[in-house]
């Protein structure tokens, strides 16, 4: 993901340069560039809801919880800590 970053980083100034001489200006650029944009977070928000991973659960409620949420060991409280 972060490739196709790097190349459309690397290829967007030609591509708004070669729109400035060909219109005169950047205002259809950056039209464009908005509408992408817009594009991109409708896209993002029909997004599904993450897959949670069976095992994955909290250690208040004893219920699973999504991954993302999933709280390091590091920061749980010293009464959760079942180390010996």
């Amino acid at each position: 993901m972060y490739a196709g970053f790097v190349v459309a980083a690397g290829i967007a100034p030609l591509a708004i340069g070669a729109s400035y001489d060909a219109t005169g200006g950047y205002t259809a650029t950056l039209l464009v560039c908005a509408a992408l944009t817009a594009g991109c977070a409708v896209a993002f928000l029909t997004l599904p809801a993450p897959y949670v991973p069976a095992g994955v659960v909290d250690p208040t409620t004893k219920q699973n919880r999504p991954i993302a949420n999933a709280v390091p060991t590091s920061t749980l409280r010293e009464a959760d800590d079942t180390r010996p």
